[in-house]
């Protein structure tokens, strides 16, 4: 875990945690539980610390989300298409009115990039319901129309 300070190369690291077997345990230790510890250890050793977890798509399912929540953290987490299938069918089912979608251009010539993006609010991650959060997802590509990044989120800013 790192601290970054917005708008510098600031970089302070926080804390680790080992993924590891402990003498005498059969069950595999797995990034999501030394997530788990990590996220309760930084939460005790800074309880006031306004904190927003960014990570990777396997993070991105309720028991995490809902520990999150639990630690008062806010997060900005991958959420990949094939991993979150019940996600992306209720948004694609959702009206067109309830999604947020925009573009703009950047720079100029061979250089010109186009984004596009779309916002969902209040989408529950999966039919339990159990968590409801906003979704982000973005694409970039360029004036061929080639897709050069996509990536989708799930927060609740």
């Amino acid at each position: 875990a790192t601290i970054v300070k917005a708008n510098t190369h600031l970089v302070l690291p926080l804390d680790v945690e080992e993924v590891k077997n402990e003498d005498g345990t059969i069950k595999q230790d797995c990034e999501i539980c030394a997530a788990k510890r990590l996220v309760e250890r930084i939460r005790q050793e800074h309880r006031q610390l306004s904190i927003c977890i960014i990570a990777d798509d396997i993070y991105s399912h309720e028991p995490f989300v809902m520990e999150l929540r639990k630690k008062r953290m806010e997060f900005l987490l991958v959420a990949k298409p094939t991993s979150h299938t019940e996600l992306f069918l209720h948004l694609e089912d959702l009206n067109t009115n309830s999604i947020e979608k925009g573009n703009w251009i950047e720079g100029s010539g061979t250089k010109t990039r186009h984004f596009e993006y779309r916002i969902g609010k209040a989408l529950e991650l999966t039919q339990s319901g159990k968590v409801v959060l906003n979704f982000l997802e973005v694409w970039q590509t360029n004036n061929e129309v080639k897709l050069l990044y996509h990536n989708s989120w799930i927060t609740y800013f």
